[in-house]
């Protein structure tokens, strides 16, 4: 289509501007020609004019046809599969399956952590399709049976994630298969020189290297963080995921919009809560399910940081990792303790004698 064809030249015109700023080492220095097209597409697909780790990954990759095609057929029976419950973690071993044939379409700088990267995020992407998909059901369920089930394929859905990181050699647990062999701290000391730094967002250099690696996944993690009913916080990450979202295309954009402009689940099942009664039984699966998103949820955010202690020091960022933790913990429901502190005054009220007994 057209619009494809536009985020193809864009993707194009990327890599040049790409190499001209790691060879001058001056984002506005780029020639007026090559400024002027990059501008034009950008504004024609409502994109910023910037480098991101999106233009040199998500839009960089290639993958054998045949190989693809086999996936894709895959894919449509064994979603159906993960759909029914019966094969829990079916979606991240067909991701998995097809992590070692991605190879970028253009290399900048020649090194197995530059493949290793591009595979990893590549096929994060390819598995956000069940996250969605996950999210969309959430919002469609119309009784605490369909809340609850959502909120299940949520959790199953992020797990396929994180077990895509473990297959990556990230956060490992004991007994797992082999990892790649790859040094990745090797990685962002060469391809930061691609990136511009953005003086506009207040983050030092280091901790914005940092920063682009940890939110390099797309919307999915604004998407999976409003669902849950997760507060943005006043943070250094928060404050960049905002701000990459105009390097993504419109598409993507108008649907993360599109789903900001509804309540969270967790908004949800607190409302129902306070506008009907719902017994203890439905209370606590709600709130298991819900919980355990946020676990996964957690679990998967951990991932991305050990991503990032394993490219940069340990130090990096961990400070407003700290403050992100925080708020996706907080998010935690608490609806048996909070029905409990509304049954108890009336229980208290009642043990209180009655003055016209006297």
């Amino acid at each position: 289509s057209n619009q494809e064809m536009k985020e193809r030249a864009r993707s194009l015109l990327s890599f040049v501007v790409a190499g001209w700023h790691a060879a001058v080492g001056e984002a506005d220095c780029l020639p007026a020609e090559l400024q002027r097209l990059y501008v034009e597409v950008s504004t024609a697909l409502e994109r910023a004019p910037r480098l991101g780790l999106t233009d040199l990954v998500l839009y960089n990759w290639r993958v054998d046809a045949n190989l693809m095609a086999k996936y894709n057929d895959d894919e449509k029976r064994e979603l159906t599969r993960t759909e029914s419950g019966t094969h829990r973690g079916t979606q991240a071993r067909l991701g998995i399956s097809a992590m070692a044939s991605v190879q970028p379409s253009q290399r900048f700088l020649c090194v197995a952590e530059e493949d290793w990267f591009c595979r990893l995020h590549v096929t994060l992407a390819s598995g956000v399709g069940g996250v969605i998909a996950a999210i969309n059901r959430c919002f469609d369920a119309q009784n605490v049976t369909e809340q609850v089930r959502a909120m299940q394929l949520l959790e199953h859905a992020i797990e396929a994630q994180v077990k895509i990181h473990y297959a990556a050699g990230i956060g490992q647990p004991v007994g797992f298969a082999s990892s790649p062999r790859v040094r990745p701290a090797l990685l962002m000391q060469r391809l930061h020189r691609f990136l511009p730094h953005a003086e506009e967002l207040d983050i030092s250099p280091d901790d914005l290297r940092a920063i682009r690696v940890y939110c390099a996944t797309g919307i999915d993690q604004a998407c999976m963080m409003h669902v849950l009913g997760i507060a943005q916080g006043n943070h250094a990450i928060a404050r960049f995921r905002e701000w990459q979202l105009q390097d993504l295309p419109c598409a993507h954009r108008a649907f993360l919009s599109q789903l900001r402009g509804r309540v969270s689940i967790r908004e949800q099942v607190e409302r129902e809560v306070g506008t009907r009664k719902l017994t203890v039984q439905q209370l606590a699966h709600l709130e298991l399910a819900h919980n355990s998103c946020i676990d996964m949820l957690l679990r998967f955010f951990t991932r991305r940081w050990e991503l990032v202690c394993s490219m940069f020091r340990e130090t990096s960022l961990k400070r407003h990792w700290e403050k992100e933790r925080q708020c996706i913990s907080s998010a935690r429901l608490k609806l048996l303790i909070e029905r409990r502190a509304m049954a108890r005054p009336e229980s208290d009220m009642a043990r209180i004698p009655s003055y016209n007994a006297f």
